[in-house]
């Protein structure tokens, strides 16, 4: 009994060693940089999707569910992946399955134009899956594991590769992956020339094998698990090839009778812009989004019996990550701002941030009016008679510190942020400003601002005035 017990208590201590080992070498990029919709999944509670979309970057860059929460009140989630092809396609959806139970299912329809991806890609959809049936399956019927396929169903061959490119969020996982209900925010905008002449074209070509066995099974699936079936086709700039490609397949949708939107459809009634709402020729950015988002909310809530579930405590992941969102869309916003007084009035109502101001140098001689910026904080005039940092948090003077040398002040942000201030024996230079050991800024001559907001626990801005 001893030796049983010991075997026992053997097996169970290595495969937790394992279990942990795999946790920090598992891949966890589904979108690029440790963002990982399928990790959201598994974290998702069971059975609170209404609305899944199933597809590559261009859903999880195009379609927006925090704006869909914000705008209808029906649940959402982006079960995309970075160069989805078609049999992914399929399997996250099963894999989706398995604890939610959406009223609808929108695929869209990229994966029907390509049939080769490239390997990060393919790791991308292989890996991050749970191991069982279902993705034993999709590792079989995708033709690019076709070489390999064993090391894609073991994943330890992929993932021991893994050991010199380990990062932080190997260990922790980033905000991404918890919030953003699939989406990923971009605020980068681009002006993307667009040739109409491919938008008119009307030649299609003959529907594949691949493509028709590919929707035939969906529209099983649907009828199986009893949700209504959709498709898109999400605005990019679309060659002729593919353009050729996508008639064959809205033909063959309008004789199976199964609802899609158009690119173009799309386009129009979200009123995107070309200068404005695109990151790049495929993608739209964080205003396309939202633009696109709202008018597809808007379509789903007429279209299907979607219940509004804004104030049902059981869809808090929704709520939370619609307050993460307004945050990183704060940060972005206050970042475009270059005149004090407004930014200070932008930040002053907002809740927990922790706001550093502090004067440098020849501030004195600025053409802004920093004084009058800083009364939206609560900064008297004293401040800028003395110098100094001020640390406000939640509307609250935290401290003013001036140049009295060897006085340091610190504020544990978080867990693991800490934010020191420590003062100097220079008189134009009275503190230096350090996050986590780091210098905030080098000496300047102005009014210096960071912005530190709890809920992100990032900082969400830091420049100076002068």
């Amino acid at each position: 009994m001893k030796k049983f017990a010991a075997t026992v208590i053997l097996i169970a201590l290595t495969i937790l060693a394992f279990a942990g080992i795999y946790r920090v070498l598992s891949w966890k990029d589904t979108m690029g940089d440790y963002l990982s919709s399928v990790q959201q999944l598994y974290a998702t509670d069971r059975n609170t999707i209404d609305v899944l979309f199933v597809g590559s970057s261009h859903v999880y860059g195009d379609i927006n569910p925090d704006v869909i929460w914000r705008e209808q009140g029906f649940s959402s989630f982006d079960m995309a992946i970075s160069g989805q092809d078609a049999p992914a396609a399929y399997h996250y959806t099963l894999e989706a399955l398995k604890t939610q139970s959406p009223q609808v299912v929108m695929v869209d329809l990229l994966a029907a134009s390509f049939e080769e991806g490239t390997t990060g890609n393919t790791y991308r959809s292989m890996l991050p899956m749970r191991t069982g049936v279902n993705q034993v399956r999709m590792v079989m019927e995708d033709p690019n594991t076709e070489k390999n396929r064993g090391d894609y169903i073991l994943k330890w061959p992929v993932i021991h590769s893994r050991y010199r490119e380990l990062g932080a969020y190997d260990f922790i996982t980033n905000d991404y992956s918890d919030y953003g209900r699939g989406y990923c925010y971009r605020f980068t905008v681009a002006d993307i020339p667009h040739d109409p002449a491919w938008d008119a074209l009307t030649e299609a070509d003959e529907l594949s094998e691949r493509n028709r066995k590919w929707i035939d099974d969906l529209v099983t699936l649907s009828e199986e698990r009893e949700f209504e079936l959709a498709f898109t086709l999400l605005p990019y700039e679309i060659h002729e090839w593919d353009r050729r490609i996508y008639n064959g397949i809205f033909a063959y949708l309008d004789e199976l009778e199964v609802p899609y939107l158009t690119d173009r459809a799309l386009f129009e009634c979200s009123c995107l812009d070309y200068e404005t709402d695109y990151l790049d020729f495929d993608h739209l950015n964080a205003s396309g989004g939202e633009k696109l988002s709202r008018w597809l909310g808007g379509y789903l809530a007429s279209h299907y019996a979607l219940e509004d579930h804004r104030g049902d405590a059981a869809y808090h992941q929704w709520d939370e990550s619609l307050a993460w969102a307004d945050r990183l869309c704060l940060g972005q916003e206050i970042m475009e701002m270059n005149v004090p007084t407004p930014y200070f009035e932008r930040i002053s109502g907002e809740e927990g941030l922790v706001t550093l101001v502090w004067l440098d140098g020849d501030y004195a001689s600025s053409s802004l009016n920093l004084e009058r910026a800083g009364e939206s904080l609560g900064l008297k005039g004293g401040f800028f008679e003395r110098q100094g940092v001020a640390v406000i948090r939640d509307g609250k003077l935290l401290a003013y510190l001036n140049s009295d040398p060897g006085e340091d002040y610190f504020l544990d942000l978080d867990e693991t942020q800490i934010l020191k201030v420590h003062s100097s024996s220079d008189a134009k230079h009275p503190c230096d400003v350090f996050l986590n050991g780091e210098l905030v800024f080098e000496p300047f001559d102005g009014l210096g601002v960071l912005v530190w907001d709890p809920l992100t626990g990032t900082v969400l801005d830091k420049k100076i005035f002068y």
